[in-house]
């Protein structure tokens, strides 16, 4: 298995996705699973219950940091600051259209895969055990269920037989 770090616009991408996750309301098959909300209870608003995508960054950055500098040994640069969050980032989860069922997009599929790419790049001995990688995993988890429960070949197959 290898480690990379991700760029600052990949980690942003899924900031932003994941403060989706946790703040919307619209949509309550879609969320991001409990643990998440307890991993990153420390990105809130001030004075508020809204996750903010600029608090959550640098905690995403430095959990890749983590695994990578665990995977190849190297010792943390402890002024080694967190890059700013690029400000326009691909913006991938939003409300989905619905009819029966929601329609899925390209941006959903994309957002999942740049969620598994960074919870494959964290999953180093440093990381794996972590709270925020287990609520990741089981967030991506909460993804997939949700993309196959809006599957119309899913919805058309018996319940029992």
């Amino acid at each position: 298995m290898s480690c990379m770090m991700l760029s600052p616009a990949h980690i942003a991408t899924v900031a932003h996705g994941l403060s989706y996750l946790l703040n919307q309301s619209e949509m309550c098959q879609l969320s991001a699973a409990d643990e998440l909300r307890d991993a990153l209870g420390a990105c809130r608003y001030p004075h508020d219950f809204l996750y903010d995508d600029r608090r959550i960054y640098p905690v995403l950055y430095r959990h890749n940091e983590a695994a990578y500098e665990g995977r190849y040994k190297a010792e943390p640069d402890e002024t080694d600051e967190v890059p700013a969050m690029p400000d326009n980032v691909p913006h991938l989860l939003h409300r989905l259209d619905y009819n029966e069922h929601y329609f899925l997009d390209a941006d959903f599929f994309k957002f999942l895969k740049l969620l598994d790419c960074y919870i494959y790049q964290c999953e180093e001995q440093a990381t794996a055990d972590t709270n925020l990688q287990k609520a990741l995993v089981k967030t991506s988890n909460h993804l997939y269920a949700f993309a196959a429960q809006q599957n119309a070949a899913y919805n058309a197959a018996p319940w029992c037989i």
